[in-house]
C-alpha cells in the first residue's frame, strides 16, 4: 500500500544499505559519492546514481518516524554527499549523465527535481533546528546554482521539456531571485506535447508518462497554473486502461526504450497517488497501491516520499479504495489505440505502431 510508514522504512533501509557503497577516503576525487546500487562502479551526480540516494538520505534523516531520523552519523555522510554534488558541477552549474549527455540542461534538472522538495521541506523544519538549515543551505545551493546554469541552454527530448521547465518553477520558488520566467514561458508557449486521448508524443507508458505527469504537476503548484494538471488526468485516465492483470502496462505503442518491456510503472505511482487525494479518486489511489505493492523495490524511490513532504494531511487522509477497471473496451481514436480487457485477458491493437495487435493473458504474451 501507498503508505508513510512503509515508505520512509524502505528510505532509511535503502541509505543504510548504500552506506558501504560511500566513497569515504579523503584522496579520491569522488570522496562523499554514494556509488548508486546499479553502478558500474564509477562515480556520478545524475539522478540515477549520488542524487537519488542522497534524496533517500536526507529524507531519511528529515523524516519523522525514520528509524534514522537525526541520526549523527548519517548528516555527516549526507554533508559528505552533497560537497561531491556540488564539486561534480561544471563551472556553469550543469552536470553530466556520464556517457551520454555532458554538461546536460535536462540531467541537471532531474537532480534539481529530486532536490527542490527537500529544500523546501528542510526549510520547514530549520526552526531552531541547526541540521536541517545546514542541508537546506548546502544542497539549496547546488539547486540555485545549477538552475541557473540550466536557463537558456536547452534540452534534447520532448519530456525534458517538462523536466526543466518544472525544475527552474522549484527553483523560482525557493529563490524568487533567479530569473528563469521568461525561458520557461517560452517553451510553456509551444504548449503540452499531449493529445485528446491523454497520450503524450513519446507514448512512453513504463518510463517518461511517470516523468511528464511529475513534471506537470510540479509546474501547476509553483507556476500558478492549476490548468496544468488537466494534461495530468487525461493521461492517468489512459494508462488507467493501460494495465495488464498483474501491474505491468502495455509498451507495445511506446516510442521509447521501454518499448516492448514487461515492467510496472513504478515512476507514475506518485502521481497517481498525489492526483487521487487532489480529485478524492479511489482508483488511482488503488493503482497507486498496487504499483508500489508490485514494483520492485518500488518504496526505495525518493518520489513516493515527495507528495507526503508537500502535503502533510496525505499522511492521515482515510481515502476509500475503489476498484480498478477490470473489464471494459475502449477505443482511442486520436492516438489509433483499441483496447480489450476481460480480467486475465488484455489486448491491444494499433495503428501507425509496429505492433498492430498484442494479447496476454496471465503471463502467455502474443504479439
Amino acid at each position: 500500500m501507498y503508505n508513510y510508514d512503509h515508505i520512509i522504512a524502505a528510505q532509511a533501509q535503502r541509505i543504510r544499505n548504500a552506506y558501504s557503497g560511500q566513497i569515504l577516503d579523503e584522496s579520491n576525487p569522488a570522496v562523499g559519492c554514494f556509488l548508486s546500487e546499479r553502478s558500474d562502479g564509477h562515480p556520478n551526480a545524475d539522478h540515477g546514481s549520488n542524487a537519488s540516494l542522497l534524496a533517500s538520505a536526507c529524507y531519511a534523516f528529515l523524516c519523522d518516524g525514520s528509524a534514522l531520523e537525526g541520526d549523527d552519523d548519517l548528516f555527516e555522510r549526507i554533508q559528505r554527499s552533497i560537497t561531491f554534488e556540488r564539486n561534480w558541477q561544471r563551472p556553469t552549474g550543469l552536470i553530466d549523465l556520464v556517457g551520454v549527455n555532458w554538461e546536460s540542461p535536462p540531467d541537471t534538472g532531474f537532480a534539481v527535481q529530486l532536490f527542490a522538495p527537500v529544500v523546501a521541506f528542510a526549510r520547514r523544519l530549520s526552526g531552531g533546528n541547526e541540521r536541517s538549515a545546514e542541508i537546506a543551505e548546502t544542497l539549496g545551493e547546488f539547486v540555485r546554482s545549477a538552475a541557473t546554469g540550466m536557463i537558456d541552454r536547452g534540452f534534447h527530448t520532448p519530456n525534458h521539456r517538462w523536466v526543466v521547465c518544472s525544475a527552474l518553477s522549484q527553483v523560482m520558488t525557493l529563490y524568487p531571485n533567479v530569473k528563469a520566467r521568461e525561458y520557461v514561458d517560452s517553451i510553456l508557449a509551444e504548449t503540452i506535447d499531449i493529445n485528446d486521448d491523454g497520450e503524450f508524443t513519446e507514448r512512453s507508458t513504463g518510463i517518461y508518462n511517470a516523468v511528464c505527469d511529475r513534471g506537470l504537476r510540479f509546474m501547476a503548484d509553483n507556476l500558478d497554473k492549476p490548468e496544468l494538471l488537466d494534461d495530468v488526468r487525461k493521461n492517468l485516465e489512459i494508462m488507467t486502461h493501460l494495465f495488464h492483470e498483474d501491474g505491468t502496462v502495455v509498451t507495445s505503442i511506446s516510442n521509447r526504450q521501454d518499448r516492448g518491456n514487461r515492467l510496472v510503472p513504478i515512476g507514475i505511482a506518485d502521481s497517481f497517488f498525489d492526483m487521487a487525494n487532489r480529485d478524492n479518486d479511489g482508483r488511482w489511489a488503488s493503482i497507486a497501491d498496487q504499483l508500489v505493492a508490485k514494483g520492485l523495490d518500488a518504496p526505495h524511490s525518493p518520489w513516493l516520499i515527495q507528495p507526503f513532504t508537500q502535503n502533510p494531511g496525505y499522511r492521515t487522509a482515510d481515502l476509500k479504495r475503489s476498484a480498478v477497471p477490470d473489464s471494459y473496451t475502449k477505443l482511442y481514436p486520436v492516438s489509433g489505440l483499441w483496447r480489450v480487457k476481460r480480467g486475465k485477458l488484455s489486448a491491444t491493437a494499433a495503428t501507425g505502431n509496429r505492433g498492430a495487435f498484442a494479447i496476454r493473458y496471465g503471463d502467455v504474451n502474443l504479439t
